[in-house]
């Protein structure tokens, strides 16, 4: 009897890919995050030499070596959503940081690879992150105090009413943030 296997290639699906990429990038930048974070907070080479180089003093890297590894945990760990945004910014502004001080420093491009890489890992564990580890889900309008529509589209006009005052805010929802941007155009009194 013979049998005729076909070998079809492994399909590897988005999502599945997404998720690789996602734990892929945070381990890395977990890892970087903690073991970084301990060395640079210890104060010990080679990032005591770099930072006195870029001209910062030594108390600033156990400073920023504490949040360091405390932006690894959180960049680990399950859920804490809005902290992990914090994190994240606060990694970009790490990351930024490092490398316009060795721009600044005229150092050569070799030395931004590591800080461009890393800006490449935080913006790609926080753009696969899973819904779980997602802050919030933007909201058309502010609510608290406020009676507004249900949503909005973004760029449109409208007034807030506080409850129980005669005044009204109108100003232009440009759908941000969170608790949405608004630009006030002018504030207005009611005449009913």
């Amino acid at each position: 009897m013979t049998t005729s296997s076909t070998h079809r290639p492994a399909h590897i699906s988005g999502a599945t890919t997404r998720v690789a990429a996602y734990w892929i990038s945070t381990a890395i930048l977990g890892a970087e995050c903690l073991g970084g974070g301990v060395m640079g907070a210890l104060r010990l080479p080679p990032f005591i030499d770099t930072a006195t180089h870029l001209g910062y003093p030594a108390y600033f890297m156990t400073i920023l070596g504490v949040w360091y590894v405390l932006a690894g945990i959180v960049v680990l760990a399950p859920r804490l959503p809005l902290l992990k945004e914090w994190a994240y910014a606060g990694l970009i502004f790490n990351y930024t940081g490092a490398a316009f001080s060795h721009v600044w420093m005229g150092d050569s491009l070799e030395k931004l690879v590591g800080p461009v890489i890393f800006i490449g890992l935080t913006l790609t564990s926080w753009e696969l992150r899973p819904q779980s580890r997602r802050a919030f889900t933007p909201s058309p309008l502010p609510t608290v105090g406020f009676r507004v529509s249900a949503s909005l589209p973004i760029g449109s006009r409208r007034c807030l009413s506080p409850p129980n005052l005669p005044s009204v805010v109108c100003g232009t929802y440009y759908g941000l943030t969170s608790s949405a941007t608004w630009s006030n155009t002018s504030a207005t009194r009611r005449t009913s």
